[in-house]
């Protein structure tokens, strides 16, 4: 992609939310639009980063097999079980500030009441357990093909996922260890 013609390259920044391919294809059309549009301004109006912003996010959203139906079943299958396993990582931080925000709820509640509380607190753990334990079945479900995918020597196709997952749930692990106990 060139650089842009006022040798600040302000409006290629614009496109950085957009994925590669997408950039490769229209960017310099795009640069060049917003440099003959905003030249005088000498720079693009907030809404309009804005609505870019949205709008490249949306691409790279459909580029991810999010969104739309250009990408194969493969990509939709594996965009859908990140969007799970993203979503299961949000309830646990939930779950997490839940957890804390509820340690010493017995103290605030009057005795006749307690009952609410800790039925409430009770489900939440309920569900919490049922939830890792609907994970655990699926990392157990997926676990074959995973060890096939190893001994098929395509290591490097997963190395950059596993590693990300393995640094994810170290910090997780480390961040619940260094949890105060109250």
């Amino acid at each position: 992609m060139r650089r842009a013609r006022s040798g600040d390259g302000a409006s290629e920044r614009h496109l950085r939310w957009y994925p590669e391919r997408w950039r490769v294809r229209y960017g310099d059309e795009l640069v060049a639009l917003l440099e003959d549009t905003y030249a005088s301004a000498g720079d693009v109006p907030w809404r309009h980063r804005a609505t870019m912003a949205r709008h490249g996010l949306a691409e790279r959203a459909r580029a991810g097999g999010f969104l739309g139906e250009q990408a194969g079943p493969n990509e939709r299958m594996r965009a859908g079980s990140r969007l799970v396993l993203c979503g299961w990582a949000l309830c646990l931080v939930g779950f997490a500030l839940y957890g804390k925000a509820t340690d010493n709820w017995s103290a605030g509640t009057p005795a006749a009441d307690r009952w609410v509380a800790g039925t409430g607190f009770g489900l939440v753990a309920v569900a919490a357990l049922v939830g890792c334990l609907t994970v655990l079945v699926a990392a157990l479900v997926a676990a074959p093909g995973f060890v096939r995918l190893l001994r098929a020597g395509r290591w490097r196709e997963v190395r950059t996922a596993v590693a990300a997952a393995a640094a994810s749930a170290s910090g997780a692990v480390g961040l619940l260890g260094a949890w105060p106990a109250s």
